[in-house]
């Protein structure tokens, strides 16, 4: 059995937004220990990470293998080369070792939570386990070192404290001053590119008497033009609330420095169409037209380099025009 006291320590000694905390999608993890404390920290490195051996330096348009992870939309697949973390990345378990009970500490409050389940998100090294929910909030902490990297704090209590605050002047543009101060104090942010993820007005009861709109911003690290999975995704509220917080992979940036020219040269387009050519699609056809829409550096549960490319793809299933989608890991070279 894990350490039933483990601490997360959270240097954010800015009690700032701290007064409401709003609806937020999924929740951000972060160090907790079972009825003990868990602080939240600076995001600390992925630890025991397994250093790639450098291979061969990738050459300008080189085509590199794309392994599938995901598919969406109406395709039905046959024969598709699959990345062995396919079967990790996604799913959710059940951990016998984890503690049924954790208490989280995070901006000066205290969090408690029964053990629901764990997943071994895309981003990470390891399984994050996470707990309360039911209507409470819920948190997710790393299973390597109980560092708390998820907390989304909306729940019945967060949403009974927004109703009784005002909405801020001017909301779109304060949202966004109040999520880069609070992760201010995490990161750097100068060194992050703050994107609106999400805009959503939420009417509670549906008659117009609580209504709160709830901003989603993700701060990424980049490198050229490849987001990496040390980002900080944050959800605050037009009444000054903090919702909702999830920290990535310090290390996958770290592990990429001085091979952003080696990057720009890869043929990533080249990569997915090889890739594209090698699924069989049983009810219809892809075509030629495809986007990649996104480019995430990451590394695998076993410390390899890699790209995560999420593809829209144009095609005809089942007779009809259509789209497919697909999540793609690209291996790298570096």
């Amino acid at each position: 059995m894990k350490k039933a006291a483990l601490f997360v320590t959270v240097l954010l000694a800015c009690a700032l937004l701290l007064s409401a905390c709003t609806m937020a999608p999924r929740p951000v993890e972060e160090g907790l220990l079972p009825t003990s404390e868990a602080v939240m920290t600076e995001p600390a490195q992925d630890p025991d990470i397994t250093e790639p051996d450098a291979g061969d330096t990738n050459r300008p348009g080189m085509i590199l293998p794309c392994l599938l992870l995901n598919a969406s939309g109406n395709v039905t697949l046959g024969n598709a080369p699959r990345a062995e973390e396919s079967q990790i990345w996604f799913s959710d378990t059940v951990d016998p070792e984890a503690e049924k009970e954790l208490t989280a500490y995070f901006l000066g409050e205290e969090y408690t939570g029964v053990y629901r389940s764990s997943r071994f998100g895309y981003y990470y090294t390891c399984n994050i386990d996470y707990y309360g929910g039911g209507g409470k909030p819920e948190f997710g902490v790393r299973s390597d070192n109980g560092e708390l990297v998820f907390i989304n704090l909306k729940g019945q209590d967060f949403y009974d404290a927004q109703a009784k605050l005002p909405e801020l002047d001017d909301p779109d543009s304060a949202s966004k001053e109040l999520a880069c101060e609070f992760v201010g104090n995490l990161v750097d942010t100068a060194g992050y590119e703050c994107s609106l993820i999400e805009s959503r007005r939420w009417d509670r009861y549906g008659d117009g008497s609580d209504v709160c709109t709830y901003y989603t911003y993700r701060f990424d690290r980049m490198m050229g033009d490849y987001r990496t999975a040390d980002f900080v995704w944050v959800e605050v509220t037009s009444k000054g609330g903090l919702a909702c917080l999830r920290i990535g992979t310090p290390a996958v940036y770290e592990t990429m420095l001085d091979h952003e020219d080696e990057l720009a040269s890869i043929d990533v387009e080249g990569s997915v169409r090889t890739a594209l050519d090698g699924i069989e699609v049983k009810n219809g056809e892809l075509s030629d037209n495809f986007t990649v829409t996104d480019k995430l550096l990451v590394l695998t549960p076993g410390g390899e380099r890699a790209v995560m490319l999420t593809v829209e793809a144009e095609a005809v299933l089942d007779s009809e025009p259509a789209s497919a989608g697909f999540v793609m890991l690209m291996y790298l070279s570096l």
